[in-house]
């Protein structure tokens, strides 16, 4: 046998075994059709903070931008690698999908997923996590940080947009909560913080979903009525507080049902940028145009607060602004537009290795209005930055802070179409925080 007959059969038998986790059966916990013709696969359930489903490829990682798309297919895994990180302990749900018939991967996009308790409440997912790999698999995380977590079986209900017909599938739960004794005081509840005092007036129920919200799940909650105080009096320049629950099981958010006697609530109570008695100005911006119309103001102005760097970007009216490996970056190596079909503003990204050991990230945040980036690195004082803007009447206008990108912190106009100047200022913003264990009022039928 000559040289290259024995290179090729060397090089058939070093895939076989690449080949072989390539084309094994799909497996997955549970599945279930639904009524547009594609079964869904429960493909793996994951509790905790770091999450891992699928397996990678080490050759195909590092070396898949340099070879044959052809190649790269048979070499990737039939079911590739997806990680996630999450803040605290939580659920994520790993989701892919067949076509009913052929069982070939389709995408598994378009539905709603949640679950149903056993007295027949339904807990929707906090967010999901979306993936497309190049062997033509896609794969969604549902995460949920609150779920029937006391329970030693769950029930999973899927959901098409389209069809609204559920469907359902159980599992074991791999995490049964165990409630924590809490000692509980009752409504009205007070706190007093410095000059203001925080009160929790009271808990009335709602409910998420509606027919305008399809991909929302329609669960019920006890939502609360606060009050900020000044000596006695409503206080004024405050936006409505950020606040989250938390149950003795584990849960965390907002909707966590109706059925539990007590309840942890936290808030923080912002000022409004225009508050200025509790807010401190960092530094103005050089004055700027705001109008559509005119071109990206690029400034790169560098502050600091407690010695931790602020970056002031500039002021963008284009419609997409992109970050290449968390910089700004006016000529990025690939080009993103706004979400087709989604929010009017929000965050793209995408990835590509460029070298064996190096994997480039661009992010691009787009919005229906012109924007002020500013860049932060430090977590506590990035939470605490505001922008307002005194236009050529010195009237103060606030903006509308989106989440963070990678490090990067979306401050959007809010001015008038008449307004076409502004002065922005960066604030620090004195907030308020307050928690309550509260006891729950009797949950209605």
């Amino acid at each position: 046998m000559n040289k290259r007959r024995w290179i090729t059969v060397i090089g058939v038998v070093a895939l076989l075994p690449l080949l072989a986790v390539r084309l094994a059966p799909e497996r997955g916990i549970a599945e279930a059709t639904i009524a547009d013709g594609r079964t869904i696969v429960i493909e793996a359930v994951t509790f905790g903070t770091n999450h891992v489903v699928g397996k990678n490829s080490v050759l195909v990682d590092r070396l898949g931008p340099w070879m044959p798309r052809w190649l790269r297919r048979i070499l990737s895994p039939r079911f590739p690698r997806s990680t996630m990180s999450t803040g605290a302990d939580a659920l994520v749900v790993w989701v892919n999908a067949v076509d009913s018939l052929s069982r070939t991967n389709v995408d598994c996009q378009g539905i709603r997923v949640e679950f149903e308790d056993r007295h027949g409440d339904v807990w929707g997912e906090g967010t999901a996590s979306w993936g497309g790999f190049d062997n033509r698999f896609w794969r969604v995380g549902h995460v949920f940080e609150a779920y029937p977590r006391s329970e030693t079986e769950l029930k999973l209900r899927i959901v098409p947009w389209r069809t609204n017909a559920p469907v359902s599938v159980t599992f074991s739960n791999p995490n049964v909560g165990i409630g924590a004794n809490w000692v509980s005081e009752a409504l009205p509840a007070r706190q007093k913080i410095g000059m203001m005092e925080i009160v929790l007036n009271g808990l009335a129920v709602r409910t998420n979903g509606g027919p305008s919200r399809r991909w929302e799940t329609a669960s019920r909650y006890w939502l609360p009525e606060w009050r900020i105080l000044s000596d006695g009096e409503p206080a004024s320049g405050w936006r409505e507080p950020e606040w989250t629950a938390s149950d003795p099981f584990g849960n965390r958010g907002q909707a966590l049902g109706i059925r539990q006697s007590v309840l942890k609530y936290f808030a923080t109570f912002r000022p409004e940028v225009t508050n200025l008695a509790a807010t401190e100005r960092i530094t103005p911006l050089p004055a700027s145009p705001c109008s559509r119309e005119a071109t990206n103001t690029i400034w790169f102005q560098t502050n600091s607060v407690a010695d931790k760097p602020i970056i002031a970007i500039g002021l963008m009216t284009a419609t997409m602004t992109h970050f290449t490996d968390g910089k700004y970056d006016p000529n990025p190596p690939s080009r993103m537009g706004p979400t087709s079909g989604g929010a009017p503003t929000g965050w793209t990204a995408t990835s590509r290795r460029i070298s064996p050991t190096r994997v480039q990230t661009v992010r691009g945040h787009y919005a229906d209005r012109p924007v002020i980036y500013l860049q932060c690195e430090d977590r506590e004082i990035a939470g605490r930055l505001g922008v307002r803007l005194r236009d050529d009447q010195d009237r103060i206008w606030p903006t509308t802070r989106e989440g963070n990108g990678p490090g990067i912190i979306p401050f959007m106009l809010d001015v008038p179409p008449e307004v076409k100047r502004v002065v922005p200022e960066i604030v620090l913003l004195n907030s308020i925080e307050a928690e309550f264990t509260i006891e729950t009022p009797v949950a209605p039928p």
